[in-house]
């Protein structure tokens, strides 16, 4: 768990530096101060790791179907918990469900570093007692034997030289008592000492590191330009670079003329291309770089490993949720049911229904197919959601799936805006006429036969098992107002067996809601079940659920309701 929170943390961090690096570049071809793209960089990766699982996880676990949520009786009473706790809670939760051993790894690296932040404070603490305060070349400066040319002191930075400077000519020591007051002008020391905190607060993230690295180089680029007033200086001042460097004293803690090697020659570099003429196509490649950095880590897939960590359930104790949601490809734009919409989706009048296959006609053969599909926002059928629940010839389902290429709906609307719906439908194919006029779908929306000369299929409502007599019950598209759980009701439990073994698993069951509001368990049929716990809890649930029954022109009526039930444990 924390493994891939640091991974997503040093992912979002690489990325932040991507896009510091091509900001640096467009920057610089502007002649502009570089820094500061790390500063931002330096703080986002280093805070916001920290803080996204509390900002981006939701509060609670919700139990859902298709796109609206229940309610959150329903998810408390699932999982057994209370509201969503403090941040307090989630800081405890985290402590309680990392990795003791990275943890560790993590505490001793911090700790080091930390040794090692004390010793350079009590070292630069010696430094500037032992150190000969006097005036050079109007300036008050520290004189050090070995430390310098350098800035030190975090409230009151003061200049450092070494003895060694003193016998300079009055220009150089000029340019390098300009190039300290630069840094403490532009408050370079304070940088320091914060990418120096940083590093040692999240030591982990290799990113972290060379974004300090290349902060503290940017900082002596952007110094040594505002230092170099003139080409003749220029030269000059690059040659004082070579000198410098030739002393080998370099601080991690201070900012320092002094540097290393490689980032010698990037400040040389850095001076010539300053002079040179700006390139636009540079500066809007080096942008567009950038930008694409910024969006990628700002992507959800980043996003997700960032929150890793927080508990999605209610409580600490991580329970599991149960949703239930319609079956979709994807997870983008869920499809709603049909008790969620205020108008759900109705086939268009004059739709062709789906052609009796020429076989089964000739052989007498009759039967049903129970589709499931996804009626768009623009009326059309998604195929790629088709899936047959139930079918007693495969010709029958094959003959239902190519009428519903060219078939059309009405489309579902929420608040006035089509929406997608998720559709159940049972086709009944029947070589008796006065049985399909009877079976067919309401009059309001006919449907007609792709042959006419030939019967052909229908779309009814295929009643469960109900006592002789009694009327038959609806679906979804033939009721004012579709039958819905009331909001509290419980929600299935999830079983101790089935948590314990870290076993998720899905149900889908269908059953008959009277015009009472409540379940008739003598139609509950199981279309669908992962594991038989599964089934009985979501029989109990069933058993207990108090529904608002569906509406047809203001009375209430029957309606046949498939739902499905995931079980889910709450992600880590």
């Amino acid at each position: 768990m924390i493994a891939r929170w640091m991974v997503g943390a040093a992912l979002f961090a690489a990325l932040l530096a991507i896009a510091a690096l091509a900001t640096e570049r467009a920057l610089s071809a502007t002649g502009r101060p570089t820094r500061w793209p790390w500063v931002v960089a330096l703080l986002a990766g280093a805070a916001w790791p920290l803080v996204a699982p509390f900002v981006l996880t939701l509060p609670a676990a919700s139990v859902t179907m298709g796109a609206t949520t229940l309610g959150a009786p329903i998810a408390d009473s699932i999982n057994g918990a209370t509201p969503a706790p403090s941040w307090v809670g989630r800081v405890v939760w985290l402590l309680l469900h990392a990795d003791v051993s990275l943890l560790v790894l993590w505490g001793v690296a911090s700790a080091m570093l930390t040794a090692q932040l004390v010793r350079a404070v009590r070292a630069l603490h010696r430094v500037r007692q032992r150190a000969e305060r006097t005036t050079l070349d109007g300036e008050p400066v520290l004189v050090d034997a070995a430390l310098g040319p350098a800035v030190i002191g975090l409230v009151d930075p003061r200049i450092v030289v070494p003895l060694w400077l003193l016998e300079l000519d009055g220009g150089l020591r000029t340019l390098v008592l300009r190039h300290e007051r630069e840094h403490c002008r532009a408050g370079d020391p304070q940088l320091v000492w914060l990418s120096a905190v940083i590093t040692t607060v999240v030591p982990w993230n290799p990113a972290l590191w060379w974004i300090a690295r290349r902060l503290r180089a940017s900082m002596e680029i952007d110094c040594d330009e505002r230092t170099v007033r003139s080409d003749e200086e220029r030269a000059r001042y690059a040659k004082l670079l070579l000198l410098v460097a030739h002393q080998k004293m370099q601080a991690r803690f201070i900012p320092m003329l002094s540097t290393s090697a490689s980032q010698l020659s990037r400040r040389i570099l850095a001076m010539q291309q300053r002079s040179r003429t700006n390139s636009t196509i540079r500066i809007v490649g080096a942008l567009t770089v950038a930008v694409a950095a910024v969006a990628a880590a700002c992507s959800p897939r980043i996003a997700t490993n960032l929150t890793s960590p927080t508990p999605v359930a209610n409580a600490p104790t991580a329970s599991p949720a149960v949703v239930v949601e319609a079956p979709s490809p994807t997870n983008v734009t869920p499809p709603y049911f049909g008790f969620q919409v205020e108008r759900p989706a109705t086939p268009v009048s004059g739709s062709r229904g789906p052609r009796y296959p020429d076989s089964l006609r000739t052989a007498g053969v009759e039967g049903a197919v129970l589709a499931q599909f996804v009626v768009n926002a623009d009326g059309s059928v998604d195929l790629s959601t088709f899936k047959v629940l139930r079918s007693t010839q495969a010709l029958f389902s094959d003959a239902v799936r190519a009428a519903l290429i060219n078939m059309r709906f009405t489309p579902a609307l929420v608040g006035n805006r089509a929406v997608k719906q998720m559709v159940q439908s049972p086709f009944e194919f029947s070589l008796s006429r006065g049985n399909q006029a009877t079976r067919s779908a309401p009059a309001s929306k006919p449907m007609s036969s792709g042959d006419r000369d030939a019967p052909a299929a229908s779309m009814r409502v295929e009643p469960a098992a109900s006592p002789v007599g009694a009327p038959k019950p609806l679906i979804d598209f033939q009721t004012a107002q579709s039958a819905r759980p009331v909001d509290g009701s419980v929600g299935p439990a999830y079983p101790p067996e089935l948590r314990e073994a870290k076993v998720e698993g899905q149900v889908l069951v269908q059953f008959v809601v009277d015009s009472s509001g409540r379940a008739e368990m003598s139609t509950l049929k199981v279309l669908k079940s992962d594991h038989e716990l599964f089934t009985q809890a979501v029989r109990d649930a069933v058993a207990q659920m108090k529904f608002d029954p569906a509406i047809v022109g203001g009375r209430k009526v029957k309606q046949l309701m498939q739902s499905p039930f995931q079980f889910s444990l709450a992600r880590d």
